[in-house]
C-alpha cells in the first residue's frame, strides 16, 4: 500500500490550487518585507508540484524533491523547465545552497518520530544559505479531524489519538479500488520549535493563518512558520 500511489491520480481535485496560490503569496510576502533577494527555492515534498507553478515566475530556479515517483511525474508536466527528482527529507544532498526552501503541507507531519524530526531539520538547514528562509507547516495536536468523509470518489476513514492520525484511503479505480495508508505524527510548536533552534535557527515568525501572526496563548490546530539562520 504505497503512500501517493493511486491517490496522486486525484490529489489535485481535492486538494485545491487555490491553497497553493495563497501559500506562494504568503512566502512572496514574507521574502519582500525582509527585503531578502531569492533566485532559487528547494521544495521538500513537492507532491505534484502546484507550490512551485506559483513561485516559479518570482523565484526562476526552482528545484522540487519527494518520495512518490507518481506525484513528481505530475509536478515535471506542470513545470518542465525545472528539476525534480525522487529523494527525501532525511537524506536529501546537493552541493549547491538554496536562497530559500520550503516544507508544506504536512510534510513534517510524516515524519514519526522527534528524532527524524531534528534530522530532516537539520538537514534543510545545512543546505540553507546563511541569508536564507526555511518555510514550513505542521498539524497540532488541536486539530480535530473529520473521522471519515467521501471526496471526488474517495472514501477517507480514519482515527486520530491526542499525538497521532491514521487515514486510510480507498481510491476507485478501474478494475478494483486502491488502498492507501498514510499515518501523521501531530506536533506541537515546542517540539518543533526545539527542533528549529538545535538546528541554528535562531529567528522564527508563527502564523496560524496565511494572514495572521500566532498570539500568545493561542493554539491553533496548524502551525505555519518562516526561519531564519
Amino acid at each position: 500500500m504505497k503512500q501517493y500511489g493511486a491517490f496522486s491520480k486525484v490529489y489535485d481535485e481535492i486538494y485545491l490550487a487555490k491553497k497553493y496560490r495563497e501559500y506562494a503569496r504568503f512566502i512572496l510576502r514574507i521574502l519582500s518585507a525582509h527585503g531578502h533577494p531569492v533566485s532559487s527555492l528547494l521544495d521538500v515534498g513537492c507532491g505534484t508540484g502546484t507550490l512551485i507553478r506559483y513561485l516559479k515566475k518570482d523565484i526562476p530556479d526552482c528545484t522540487g524533491i519527494d518520495t512518490s515517483v507518481a506525484m513528481l511525474k505530475y509536478a515535471k508536466a506542470k513545470n518542465p523547465k525545472q528539476y525534480f527528482r525522487k529523494d527525501s527529507v532525511l537524506s536529501f544532498s546537493f552541493r549547491k545552497k538554496f536562497d530559500a526552501i520550503t516544507c508544506t503541507f504536512d510534510v513534517l507531519n510524516y515524519l514519526p518520530t522527534v528524532r527524524q524530526l531534528e534530522v530532516a531539520i537539520r538537514n534543510i538547514r545545512d543546505h540553507l544559505d546563511e541569508q536564507g528562509v526555511f518555510f514550513g507547516d505542521f498539524n497540532t495536536p488541536d486539530k480535530v479531524f473529520v473521522p471519515n468523509f467521501t471526496q471526488k470518489g474517495v472514501d477517507f476513514i480514519s482515527t486520530q489519538t491526542p499525538s497521532a492520525w491514521t487515514v486510510r484511503l480507498r481510491i476507485p479505480e478501474k478494475n478494483r479500488p486502491s488502498v492507501e495508508i498514510h499515518r501523521e505524527r501531530l506536533y506541537t510548536r515546542e517540539q518543533v520549535e526545539l527542533s528549529l533552534r538545535q538546528a541554528g535557527f535562531k529567528r522564527i515568525e508563527w502564523y496560524k493563518s496565511f494572514s495572521k501572526r500566532q498570539r500568545k496563548g493561542e493554539k491553533p490546530p496548524r502551525l505555519i512558520f518562516a526561519a531564519w539562520i
